[in-house]
């Protein structure tokens, strides 16, 4: 695999893969970790539900909405193509559109990412990972547990 100079993502054959995982060093995370790394996964499952052929834009900004409903909001791109590509989507308050007429289609590549941050933007995870739009649905390119990990 090669490195891509337009995303930190490994590449091959213009197919880049993320996964996004939260960890701490050491320690078990404390309560507000845990919570955002709950939120993020209750925003992550929000977005991939209603991702299918012929979705829209505005069905994961709604979807988005759970972070705000949880007293957090959302930093970084939420979902994003391929390699960058669009739809870019973050959410409503931070939105910046998208081409015109954009509906997901079957076979697109994705990444989901939701990066959930305090209010303050003092504390934050991220979470997310790789997918490919099937006739029904999304389907994973990962096998990564969602757990928040503990390293060392």
């Amino acid at each position: 695999m090669t490195r891509s100079s337009r995303s930190s993502a490994p590449n091959y054959a213009g197919y880049s893969a993320q996964v996004l995982r939260s960890y701490t060093v050491g320690a078990d995370p404390t309560p507000l970790y845990a919570r955002l790394h709950d939120v993020a996964l209750d925003v992550f499952d929000a977005v991939r539900s209603v991702i299918k052929p012929g979705a829209t834009v505005p069905d994961i900004l709604d979807a988005a909405e759970v972070a705000q409903r949880h007293g957090f909001t959302i930093y970084d791109d939420l979902v994003h193509g391929c390699a960058q590509l669009p739809a870019i989507v973050r959410t409503r308050q931070t939105y910046r559109g998208e081409p015109e007429g954009f509906v997901y289609r079957e076979g697109m590549c994705l990444v989901v990412q939701p990066n959930v941050v305090t209010a303050d933007g003092l504390a934050g995870v991220q979470y997310g990972e790789m997918f490919v739009v099937t006739a029904s649905g999304l389907e994973s390119l990962h096998s990564v547990p969602r757990e928040f990990f503990r390293c060392g």
